[in-house]
């Protein structure tokens, strides 16, 4: 009997593996969102409609059934985004500057959300990223982050989902990348 058991949640837990739940992915576009928006080359010189992206890929992602199909969307975003060219100025080791020591990048390898493919991706945009005059970011003569380029929306009512999710993401990630504590 306690064999029978074990083996029923043996199979039960296995079965379960690699499923992801509805928040979930929406916490990992959130997070793919941002980064690709303060870190691909394409994406942060304004060659994008950012916002257009995000309502464009999130019914795919919340289709997704398991975390290997959900990498395979972001895979091919990714793609579509553009070649990156690695990059010769780029510190493949940067320091921690006063204003990132709180910033850590750990979750684009975390293998219970990625794959190990969308992982490289991840790691290989990170260390290439954009160097040039970012196009979503300013920064003053004092140092601080001025957001700029944002489209404005105004509604009359409360906004659909998407335009919810949009501006918890935009919070989400200039707290994210930018608060220095």
């Amino acid at each position: 009997m306690k064999k029978s058991i074990l083996i029923l949640i043996f199979f039960s837990f296995t079965s379960l593996q690699g499923q992801i739940n509805e928040v979930q992915k929406l916490e990992s576009l959130c997070k793919i969102w941002g980064f690709l928006k303060y870190y691909h080359p394409e994406v942060a010189s304004g060659k994008f409609n950012w916002d257009e992206e995000l309502f464009n890929i999130m019914p795919k992602v919340r289709q997704a059934n398991d975390i290997n199909e959900l990498s395979s969307i972001y895979i091919q975003w990714i793609e579509d985004l553009g070649e990156i060219q690695p990059c010769k100025n780029c510190d493949k080791s940067p320091k921690k500057e006063y204003h990132d020591k709180n910033l850590n990048l750990s979750w684009t390898q975390d293998e219970n959300y990625f794959s190990t493919e969308l992982s490289k991706k991840l790691k290989f945009i990170e260390e290439n990223r954009y160097q040039k005059e970012h196009y979503y970011i300013r920064q003053s003569n004092v140092g601080n982050v001025s957001v700029s380029n944002e489209p404005e929306y105004t509604f009359n009512e409360v906004p659909n989902e998407s335009y919810r999710l949009l501006a918890l993401f935009k919070y989400r990630n200039i707290i994210a990348y930018f608060y220095p504590y």
